[in-house]
């Protein structure tokens, strides 16, 4: 990768739309390590040239999410290759790499789990040559400081706001640094490295409001009863009820499974046609967080209705997230009643 490439890639980050997302702001830390290939280098004035076997690599960074796609993070970086062999004769030695970089990214939101990104980094890496012999008939233990830049590609894996796993590619590249035989030659060499890192990253959110309003009976909501009917008139049924989620679950609870077996009965004894279930959450994570947070909730419904035999082509399934709140509160708060699926029978 030239560095005209890499400014390419500067430039086109640069044009996404910051506001394309809406996420949780923070400061993270987290680290990695994974595999590290380096192409042959050819050694400048003597010409030899230097193969490594396959190395690893092993990095630690920490930064600031901005909340609409954004970081900016620190990476300590160190690559070690053994050498192979130069210039087609067995060698010895390692060539390592100690990196330093800012980088800058962009994560994509995708509605999931899964949010991809780019990003470029730009800083200083020690270059070092230990025991790589023979170079020119002698031996090279010599190191030098110099600008490096790299490309990154890869994949968060949101496991909750705080916790993501990754994994990515980067391609790592240097100017030449200028080093020195055992005999008192200067050489240079030329420097790229490719590698595949996983790892994991732990997010501390900006502070909210984290309000425990106290806990609701779970209960279900009846439409108003008419007066008597006429003895001949046919009882009319409930069809509106509500079932609740403890924080960031999705499971169905003892008293939810009850209000399911209820409307399932109502349903198959009034023979309902078609029953409406929707998925809320309260206001406690991301915006993104919670629609998928309230999707698993009403999925989660419906499959438990499918098993008290209502047919699944007879549900409809909606989710809205954070958006209608059954008690409205400020961002961040934890409302037990906004943690629920109504289920209606049509």
């Amino acid at each position: 990768m030239k560095k005209s490439a890499l400014w390419l890639a500067a430039a086109t980050i640069a044009t996404f739309p910051i506001a394309a997302q809406a996420g949780d702001s923070g400061w993270y830390l987290g680290g990695g390590g994974g595999l590290n290939l380096k192409p042959d280098a050819t050694v400048g004035r003597i010409n030899d040239e230097v193969g490594t076997e396959l190395g690893w690599i092993g990095l630690a960074r920490g930064g600031y999410d901005y909340g609409n796609g954004w970081r900016t993070e620190l990476e300590l970086g160190y690559r070690d290759n053994n050498v192979d062999d130069i210039d087609g004769v067995d060698g010895d030695g390692s060539t390592n790499n100690l990196d330093t970089m800012i980088n800058v990214l962009y994560e994509f939101e995708t509605g999931s789990m899964f949010r991809p990104y780019i990003g470029i980094g730009l800083g200083g890496s020690m270059v070092e040559y230990s025991g790589v012999s023979p170079v020119g008939g002698a031996r090279v233990d010599d190191t030098d400081w110099v600008f490096g830049y790299q490309g990154i590609a890869g994949t968060n894996v949101e496991v909750t706001p705080n916790v993501a796993f990754f994994a990515d590619y980067r391609y790592l590249a240097t100017d030449e640094p200028d080093l020195h035989t055992s005999a008192g030659t200067e050489i240079e060499a030329d420097e790229a490295n490719h590698s595949v890192v996983v790892g994991f990253r732990y997010k501390w959110l900006s502070p909210k409001k984290a309000v425990e309003a106290p806990a609701p009976e779970i209960k279900r909501m009846a439409v108003e009863e008419p007066p008597p009917p006429a003895p001949a008139a046919v009882e009319e049924i409930p069809r509106n009820f509500i079932i609740f989620f403890d924080w960031d679950r999705d499971n169905i609870t003892p008293e939810a499974q009850q209000i399911l077996e209820e409307a399932a009965q109502y349903a198959k004894q009034a023979g309902v046609a078609r029953i409406v279930l929707t998925g809320h959450a309260d206001r406690s994570g991301s915006t993104k967080y919670n629609e998928g947070l309230s999707m698993r909730r009403v999925n989660n419904a419906m499959t438990n209705l499918i098993d008290l035999g209502i047919p699944g082509s007879s549900i409809a399934v909606f989710a809205k997230g954070e958006t209608e709140p059954l008690v409205p509160t400020d961002d961040g708060v934890r409302e037990p009643q906004n943690r629920r699926v109504e289920i209606v029978l049509e």
